[in-house]
């Protein structure tokens, strides 16, 4: 599966929506561990629509915040999302893969809102 993080550095998780991030860390997960990372650069701004289809491989997208635009255009998508307090990517994905869920909501469809990730 694939993962990708939402930030303006690399290095840290945008504090603000997913969808203005300037970069997307995306780190492909086999058996609970890493297998690659890729940074992926937003060249201009872009439509969620073009978005989407930019992340259109990863299962997950991880970000500290989405805008509602975001959440209505991934209502017919199969991408999971999750929410975090965790500031640092690494850091972020390490709690996520070490299932930490006291750091991590998920976005439930059918509710239209943030659950508790009990698990993801």
């Amino acid at each position: 599966m694939k993962l990708a993080i939402g930030s303006d550095d690399k290095t840290t998780i945008r504090k603000g929506n997913f969808s203005d991030s300037r970069y997307f860390v995306v780190f492909e997960i086999l058996n609970a561990q890493v297998h690659s990372q890729e940074v992926r650069e937003k060249v201009r701004r872009t439509q969620l629509d073009e978005l989407l289809e930019f992340l259109q491989d990863c299962e997950i997208l991880m970000a500290q915040a989405f805008s509602k635009q975001m959440l209505n255009a991934l209502e017919q998508s199969n991408m999971q999302l999750v929410t975090t307090t965790v500031d640092g990517v690494k850091e972020a994905l390490s709690s996520y893969l070490e299932f930490k869920d006291e750091f991590f909501k998920t976005y439930d469809k059918k509710a239209s809102r943030f659950i508790s990730c009990k698990w993801c």
